[in-house]
């Protein structure tokens, strides 16, 4: 499973898997997020961008796309990433200040 994403900077392809979502670009792998199925809830542990590639949207692209994810298969979304959670807080119009940490690097 594939869809295409245009980040802030950069175009995104991001892979489904059964346990992750990888962003790629162009064909290297530039971010991951893992999450784990606990009955009908997603529960997100991290999140990674590899290194160079900060700041460049595709943390969020991932949360977001495992968000969609979640709906499309009407699971809740439990972000124990501290990342994860802010972008799905701030989604949703709450105002939170950055993670602190969270956003792992690789």
């Amino acid at each position: 499973n594939q869809q295409k994403i245009k980040s802030m900077e950069t175009k995104l392809t991001i892979k489904t898997n059964a346990d992750n979502f990888q962003a790629f670009e162009n064909e290297t792998q530039v971010g991951q997020l893992d999450f784990e199925i606990d009955g009908r809830t997603m529960v997100i542990p991290h999140t990674v961008v590899f290194d160079g590639n900060e700041g460049k949207g595709i943390g969020k692209a991932l949360v977001k796309a495992a968000v969609a994810y979640a709906e499309a298969h009407q699971l809740t979304v439990n972000p124990v990433c501290t990342f994860a959670k802010a972008v799905i807080d701030r989604q949703n119009g709450k105002e939170v200040p950055p993670p602190s940490c969270g956003l792992r690097r690789k």
